[in-house]
């Protein structure tokens, strides 16, 4: 019995067929009678990496380059100053002994940003809330505008689980201005809201100031009252005495009015406006304030 390994047709299966045998005649140019030249080879435009060795506390991490040749960011002026071939051998980021230096990241923070910016097969998805909030770190710091929305993305789910105030403050820092109305809505809409509940955390530093307690108050007293149930005209709940305070479109408008402010200058950071990347070296700071732009409306 023939197998299909036998049949002329089985070379059309090979995956890496091998090239055709040499010969030693050479075609030659009808119109000339010259030999052909060999066709020049070339390096693909778009498919032709470069290796940047990064160290993260006690480990490297050899990668390439393109990935955070990231149009931007600082990474993309680092990598754009001009070299000498005697230089370029020399460079931080170009060998295993002379790596770039990141001081100030963690090297687990760091390890799941790349398998975001480097989404290879097989590869285990991101799905831990602590992960995420590592990734959202260095993508704001660095201005990765993409992987910073996929960091918000799946954070917006995950974020639900903890307290709102934890999640003021996870907004505040890193400039996601729809955490923080949705926040500031649901407190408005507690009565009673006590002053423990603003000010108490079991995470040092996630209070509420006091001039956002009293707004938060503020917006209360602005929220209509009515004797009898309203429907809303934008959700189609209901609202009064049977159902209870006003729904969270009613309560958002008047955040949006009350706390307009603070929500505009969380939106610049949102959008990266006025401010500088972060260098690659500075783990705390997430970003460097431009001047002032002239001829912007305040």
């Amino acid at each position: 019995m023939s197998t299909l390994a036998d049949t002329p047709h089985a070379s059309a299966f090979d995956p890496f067929p091998s090239p055709p045998p040499e010969t030693d005649a050479q075609p030659t140019s009808p119109s000339t009678g010259s030999s052909k030249q060999r066709p020049v080879v070339r390096l693909d435009d778009l498919f032709n990496f470069q290796i940047v060795v990064f160290q993260v506390e006690n480990t490297l991490f050899q990668v390439l380059r393109n990935g955070f040749n990231v149009p931007g960011t600082i990474f993309e002026a680092m990598f754009a100053l001009p070299t000498t071939e005697n230089q370029h051998s020399l460079l931080e980021g170009n060998s295993l002994e002379n790596p770039i230096q990141l001081p100030g990241i963690e090297e687990k923070h760091f390890r799941v940003f790349l398998r975001n910016l480097y989404p290879f097969i097989g590869q285990s998805p991101v799905v831990e809330y602590e992960d995420w909030v590592g990734v959202l770190h260095l993508a704001t710091m660095w201005m990765f505008k993409e992987i910073r929305l996929k960091a918000i993305s799946s954070l917006s789910v995950l974020i639900q689980q903890k307290t709102v105030l934890e999640r003021i403050s996870l907004a505040r820092k890193y400039g996601v201005t729809e955490w923080l109305r949705e926040a500031y809505a649901e407190l408005a809409q507690k009565k009673p809201l006590t002053m423990e509940e603003l000010c108490d955390s079991p995470v040092p530093g996630f209070g509420l100031n006091w001039e956002a307690i009293a707004r938060l108050f503020y917006v209360q007293t602005q929220l209509p009252a009515s004797n009898s149930n309203v429907r809303c005209v934008t959700c189609g709940n209901y609202y009064g005495p049977s159902y209870g305070p006003p729904c969270k479109c009613v309560i958002m408008v008047k955040v949006d009015e009350i706390f307009k402010e603070e929500l505009e200058n969380l939106k610049l950071m949102e959008n990266f406006d006025d401010i500088e990347p972060g260098l690659p070296f500075d783990g705390h700071s997430l970003a460097t304030p431009k001047g002032k732009k002239k001829g912007k409306k305040k």
